[in-house]
């Protein structure tokens, strides 16, 4: 959504009136005291939607890592053997040495056999 101080056909209106479109042609005309307040509403509502959008994307990427994770994990146990978490990793473009992958993996868990789904997004969300 885009909201800018000018009407819908794109006409430069009155300073106290801002029109906001969203990507699927949704449109929102605001009407203002005086061109300040339409301002600090349109900053606003901007901070909000990107705020929102950033949220969503989040959302996004930790379902996305569910599925990459539920994926690699072949066992279906909940959890990845060292190989597999090294080719989760591999998949997920994540180029470390196996030094560095044996460092996370082994700092990571306690039983250094296998480690779990909230550990690999906690280490995922790191870097």
């Amino acid at each position: 959504m885009i909201f800018s101080p000018t009407s819908r056909s794109g006409k430069k209106q009155d300073a106290r009136r801002g029109s906001a479109k969203h990507s699927r042609s949704l449109t929102l005309d605001l009407v203002a005291e005086d061109a300040a307040v339409c301002a600090t509403w349109v900053r606003a509502l901007n901070r909000i939607l990107n705020a929102t959008k950033s949220i969503e994307m989040q959302k996004d990427y930790e379902l996305y890592l569910r599925d990459q994770f539920q994926t690699a994990d072949k066992t279906g146990t909940g959890s990845l053997s060292k190989a597999d978490f090294a080719r989760l990793l591999q998949q997920l473009n994540i180029h470390l040495t196996e030094t560095e992958i044996l460092a996370i993996f082994d700092g990571s868990n306690t039983n250094r056999t296998a480690i779990g789904g909230e550990q690999v997004e906690a280490i995922l969300n790191e870097n």
